[in-house]
């Protein structure tokens, strides 16, 4: 018997068949080509690459076979070349029918998946005045000369690099983390107040012991060194009330003359009023003989103020120039500047530095360490200033110290007449304008006889 799949193909080619070794040799011809198109549809589409050599190119072929293509074929005579087209054709049709990807499309596919992410890093940022491609927004054409690069106003600012005119865009280091400030009662008084669990005691400014109702104030002189190794002067301290929606608290308070902020309530405060600060709901708690209440977070006044380009610039390649920036009025004369750190990305370097403010104006040296020309608009933030403490602390090495005492008046002028040099209870050492070399500086220069310190 013959399959049934095989019928088919030897009806359609009985006129051909006038042997049975020509007709067995047509049955194992299909047969070997069914299996073949059988192990084809089984194989996964990842394994392509074993496909026979004719696939290829029959795999593009378009026409799709019809009832009447199939019943003009059996009526055309056939001939053995024909006879490897219709198996061929049918193959690829079958094949085509199926999901899978030929070699070719395979390969296609991959090579658009490898090249879409290349495509993607590689496409730049568009001009931000005219929307195209080719170029940055500080080489457009349109560019204004003065004022922002995008309308020429001068009445608004840009980003803080001055890539960006109108404030199209956010700068991504926009995200501050801001000190914790509360409006509160101080003495009846309303005031904002900073929380800060980084202070020891509470501090209050003088210039606002000064402007509120406040009992005798309790001398004393002591130095409190801050976060940035500044003194802070303190001349007395006196007793607050704090007042926080209803619940009233009192702290004593150490009053300075040179506070960057007008009251700070530390972890003295904190900690014996059980005060909860709740960063993700912005408020602070505190509870107290049953009562619970709560006062939220506000905007910080002011520390820090930026510094904005006056006018337009531009820098030649490797230059150095000297510019003005603005900061907001107020009664500071010395203040510290600190640059913007986008600058430095743009390879625009100026340095930390103690400026003095006249007219509301400080002059910034700026160095392009680039070989292109830079460009800055006008109202660009070259950085922040703060406010400088009146007294700064430093530590000095003892191998830079120098002598104070001319050679040789060490025992006349340091040793009052009478007095052995070792008796240091009635000498006041600690106001000796003293210093000499690391290895001598307790030592007198004629006799060699040690001084007691108070550290001994």
């Amino acid at each position: 018997g013959v399959k049934n799949s095989l019928k088919e193909h030897l009806i359609r080619n009985e006129k051909e068949i006038k042997k049975p070794e020509e007709w067995l040799q047509f049955a194992r011809e299909e047969e070997y080509i069914q299996k073949r198109i059988q192990q084809k549809i089984s194989v996964p589409h990842h394994e392509s690459k074993n496909l026979p050599f004719f696939e290829r190119t029959l795999s593009t072929a378009t026409i799709q076979p019809t009832s009447t293509n199939i019943q003009l074929s059996s009526q055309q005579p056939s001939t053995s070349r024909h006879y490897y087209k219709k198996p061929h054709q049918q193959q690829s049709t079958s094949t085509r029918s199926r999901t899978y990807p030929t070699q070719n499309n395979y390969m296609t596919l991959n090579r658009n998946q490898e090249n879409y992410p290349k495509k993607e890093t590689q496409q730049s940022t568009p001009c931000l005045i005219c929307n195209k491609n080719n170029h940055t927004t500080i080489k457009c054409f349109y560019k204004k000369n003065n004022g922002c690069f995008k309308c020429g106003q001068s009445n608004h600012q840009g980003s803080d690099d001055g890539d960006d005119p109108c404030g199209a865009k956010k700068s991504s280091t926009t995200t501050t983390f801001s000190p914790v400030f509360v409006e509160i009662l101080c003495n009846n008084t309303p005031q904002k107040a900073l929380i800060d669990t980084g202070s020891a005691i509470t501090i209050i400014h003088q210039h606002l012991l000064n402007d509120i109702p406040h009992e005798k104030l309790i001398p004393k002189t002591i130095n409190h060194l801050s976060a940035n190794c500044s003194t802070l002067d303190i001349i007395g301290e006196i007793p607050l009330e704090i007042n926080v929606n209803g619940i009233k608290t009192t702290i004593i308070a150490d009053v300075t003359t040179n506070l960057v902020t007008n009251l700070i309530l530390g972890s003295d405060w904190i900690q014996s009023n059980n005060v909860y600060i709740l960063t993700p709901e912005q408020r602070i708690m505190i509870r107290s003989r049953g009562k619970e209440v709560s006062t939220p977070f506000v905007t910080p006044p002011l520390l820090n103020y930026p510094a904005t380009l006056i006018n337009y610039i531009t820098f030649p390649p490797f230059s150095e120039k000297i510019v003005e920036a603005k900061v907001q009025p107020n009664n500071m004369t010395d203040i510290l500047f600190e640059p913007n750190p986008r600058l430095k990305n743009k390879a625009l370097f100026t340095a930390n530095a103690l400026l003095n403010i006249e007219n509301s104006k400080i002059r910034i040296s700026i160095i392009n360490a680039t070989n292109r020309q830079q460009t800055l608009s006008e109202g660009t933030k070259l950085g922040i200033v703060t406010q400088v403490s009146s007294t700064i602390g430093v530590t000095m090495s003892s191998n830079y110290l120098t002598e104070r005492i001319p050679e040789g008046k060490a025992c006349k002028e340091l040793i009052p007449e009478g007095k052995g040099a070792n008796k240091s209870n009635k000498l006041n050492f600690n106001n000796m304008l003293t210093t000499t070399v690391h290895g001598k500086q307790h030592q007198c220069r004629e006799c060699y006889r040690n001084f007691d310190t108070g550290n001994e």
